[in-house]
Order: C-alpha cells, then sequence, then structure tokens
C-alpha cells in the first residue's frame, strides 16, 4: 500500500503556548507600582507591559526586586525571579490551570 507524500509547510508551533515575558527589574523601575501592590494580568495591560488580557505571561528574574509585590493569576515564573520575590516579601499566586513549576538551575560545578 502506498501513502500521499506530504506537503506544505505544518504549522505545529500554533498549538504551542507563547508566554509574554515580563522582567523583574522593568516592575522595580516602574514608579506607577508602588510597594505591596498586586500585579496581575489587567494591570500589566493598563502599564503596557502585555499586549492582551489572554496572553500567557512568564515573570522573569531579570534585575533586581526590592518592592514586595503579589503576583496574581501568573502562568509561569522561572526560579530566579521566584526566589527575588520571596526574598522581597512578596508572593505568587499561581493559575492552577496553565502553571508550569520552576525548573531548577543547572549548574555545572
Amino acid at each position: 500500500m502506498r501513502l500521499p507524500k506530504l506537503r506544505g509547510f505544518k504549522r505545529y508551533f500554533k498549538f504551542l503556548k507563547h508566554y509574554e515575558a515580563v522582567n523583574l527589574g522593568h516592575l522595580e523601575a516602574d514608579e506607577r507600582i508602588k510597594a505591596g501592590a498586586t500585579v496581575d494580568k489587567a494591570m500589566l495591560v493598563q502599564h503596557g507591559y502585555l499586549r492582551k488580557r489572554s496572553s500567557f505571561i512568564k515573570i522573569l528574574g531579570r534585575g533586581k526586586l526590592t518592592k514586595s509585590l503579589k503576583f496574581t493569576d501568573v502562568d509561569a515564573v522561572s526560579a530566579s525571579a521566584l526566589t527575588q520575590i520571596e526574598s522581597a516579601g512578596g508572593s505568587v499566586a499561581r493559575n492552577p490551570e496553565t502553571m508550569q513549576e520552576p525548573k531548577p538551575h543547572n549548574k555545572k560545578q
């Protein structure tokens, strides 16, 4: 039995989740975000960090965070961002439907 040749470009990437990155250093430098504030998708869209509210967000640890912020409805968090947020006195409330666990650092010794 012969099979037909598959032709054309297959858009496999349309099934992948595309995350919009938010760096902690940008949130630290923004004067509109005060210490103790709650950071959610609506606030990030309002301040221009996200394009639309339905997008997936990932908090990255680039930069230094000294404000204690409470993150809600987060889809992914890097391990370095999680340690910075918790050391500053903040917290992260993960979205249980889409949350990925942070991967540990694999530094060669």
